[in-house]
Order: structure tokens, then sequence, then C-alpha cells
């Protein structure tokens, strides 16, 4: 159960706002299926098998049980963990891939990965590092750090690779 009363105190919105963003996304979870290929065989699953919506209270939604037994118990390692407070004033879905890249790395303060690999994760693609910077990834770094509590900077490390480099302004 999601209430919309909590989803709007973490995301600032007012609560008729929340209900509703809360049953849209139920909705389009309600249609999203998870494709498995088991050598020659294809597998759909449906991420939920009910969901209830509680006249502007909140959403309930029930996940699929295979769906539960194989992706969602269980999760006690090879996760990233962060308070949703933190990013819950990010706009673009880049600041968010961005904050959760560095999250998976706070023991060290920083990542080096490479232009493909932040593109695929971003889902963007642009021949010109320029355009992937300038379009992308500053506005995106802006906003982590107006918004979130991490001292965050980037640069090229010769042609393909991109490093960046956090610290937590906060309890972050």
């Amino acid at each position: 159960f999601i209430s919309a009363h909590e989803f709007a105190s973490v995301f600032q919105l007012d609560r008729k706002n929340a209900y509703r963003q809360l049953r849209d996304a139920a909705g389009r979870l309600w249609e999203r299926t998870i494709t498995k290929i088991d050598g020659e065989v294809q597998i759909d699953l449906r991420w939920l098998y009910m969901k209830a919506a509680y006249n502007e209270g909140g959403v309930l939604v029930f996940f699929s049980p295979q769906l539960l037994d194989l992706y969602l118990l269980d999760l006690t390692r090879n996760f990233t963990s962060y308070h949703l407070l933190r990013i819950s004033r990010l706009r673009s879905v880049s600041a968010i891939r961005i904050f959760e890249l560095c999250a998976r790395f706070w023991d060290t303060g920083v990542v080096v990965t490479t232009k493909s690999q932040l593109s695929a994760l971003l889902c963007v693609s642009y021949r010109k590092k320029s355009d992937l910077a300038r379009r992308v990834i500053e506005p995106a770094v802006a906003s982590i750090v107006q918004t979130t509590g991490l001292d965050l900077t980037w640069y090229w490390k010769g042609d393909e690779a991109i490093e960046l480099r956090f610290t937590k302004k906060s309890s972050v």
C-alpha cells in the first residue's frame, strides 16, 4: 500500500495530485511485462496480478508471485539504497540515474565509466561527446548538486572515459 498522504509529503505535492500520480503509475505498471528468455522459450511475466485504488487514500499493488520469487525477494546483496527524499526534487531521469550511479560508489567517491556505458544507462545517443555533456551531463550534475546534498564534479578522461567525483555535503 502506498499512501497518497505519505507520497505527497515526500514529493511535495498536494494530496489529490499525489493520488492521481499513484493511480496512474499503478495503471502503467499493470500494463507492463518482463520478458525472460529461457533457452528457446520466451516467457512474459506481468509485474502485477492485482491492484486497488482507494478514493484518494492511496494505491495497493500486488506483485506477481513468480516475479517476487525471481527478482524481488531476498534482496540482501548487490543493490544500492538511498533515501527517496534525496532525489524527490530531481526532475530528469538522467539526474536520477547519475545520482544512483554515484550511490553505488558511496565508499570511494569516484565513478569511472565510458561514454557508451553512460549513454546506455541514460538511454540517450549522441555522437559528439560535447553534445552529451551540454544536453545531458551538465544539466543533470547541476540539478544533483543543487538538490541532493552531493557535491559532484565530472570530467572527460581521454576520448571515451568519464570520471565522476563526489562528496556528501550533508547526510546523503
